[in-house]
């Protein structure tokens, strides 16, 4: 039980994500120039964060698994009304995760 409260905040996050990307894109205006850019870094540090808390897993492993959720993300949002796939976004989401590991490593 104990794990399951460490791992909830996770898989809570990954719901919101693709929840969020889910949305068409004409309905989620951006607020300012750069929104867009600070809405993935904050994902996704928060996405490692969990990930790091919740399973107890070597740095290497969380970077794997933000850049496998990461390309399924862009992937998945080739499907979406309005959205598409950018490379941009992907490199991001991995520097958004990498920062946490950096920073967790000093």
């Amino acid at each position: 039980m104990n794990k399951l409260k460490e791992r909830l905040p996770f898989f809570l996050w990954l719901f919101l994500l693709f929840s969020l990307t889910s949305l068409p894109g004409k309905s989620t205006p951006p607020m300012f120039n750069g929104s867009d850019v600070l809405a993935h870094l904050f994902l996704y540090m928060t996405l490692s964060l969990f990930f790091i808390y919740g399973f107890k897993q070597k740095k290497y492993i969380t970077l794997i698994l933000i850049v496998v959720i990461s390309a399924i993300d862009e992937i998945h949002q080739y499907f979406i009304p309005m959205r598409n796939p950018s490379i941009i976004d992907f490199t991001v989401d991995l520097l958004g995760g990498g920062s946490v590991i950096w920073l967790l490593n000093l």
